[in-house]
């Protein structure tokens, strides 16, 4: 598994087609992807906090994290760990996230 810098443009498509829905992406600070054998399998989009209260310049919030069903074992981790990394050596303090239980899918009757 290799992790390298993305543009938001193919972080977000990469999101809205292997999910139900796109998602809108403002301040972003910057995106990171990871591939297995040359095939993008997970994506991760950095960008200033939602919540204006943890707006200082030494903050930025993970918004998405996404991982494909072809994403090996520790891939989530992988990512996590990169953008850690370089929120880090960008000089950034703290990085936050959330952890979102994804719904079922619906079925059609």
């Amino acid at each position: 598994m290799n992790v390298r810098r993305l543009k938001s443009t193919d972080a977000v498509r990469f999101i809205g087609a292997a999910s139900r829905r796109r998602p809108v992406v403002r301040f972003c600070k910057f995106c990171m992807g990871l591939t297995e054998r040359n095939k993008l399998v997970g994506v991760a989009i950095v960008a200033r906090p939602r919540i204006s209260a943890d707006r200082d310049p030494g903050t930025a919030e993970i918004l998405h994290l996404y991982i494909s069903n072809e994403c090996p074992r520790g891939g989530w981790t992988k990512l996590f760990r990169a953008c850690w990394d370089l929120w880090r050596a960008m000089g950034g303090e703290r990085l936050m996230t959330y952890d979102i239980r994804v719904s079922q899918p619906v079925r059609d009757p």
